[in-house]
């Protein structure tokens, strides 16, 4: 049960730093998106694509 949490979050952190990089707004370059918590990719990601 615990890996398939821990993959589930990976899955969806990958999910929303994939998108917040098809924005435009950051590179593969930015490792700090890769240093943020599922919460704080939701959160940035929501704040990004607000019209």
């Amino acid at each position: 049960m615990k890996n398939q949490l821990r993959a589930g979050v990976e899955k969806m952190r990958h999910y929303y730093i994939q998108r917040l990089l098809g924005t435009g707004t950051f590179t593969t370059k930015d490792q700090i998106l890769y240093s943020f918590t599922l919460s704080e990719l939701k959160s940035l990601a929501a704040k990004v694509n607000k019209p």
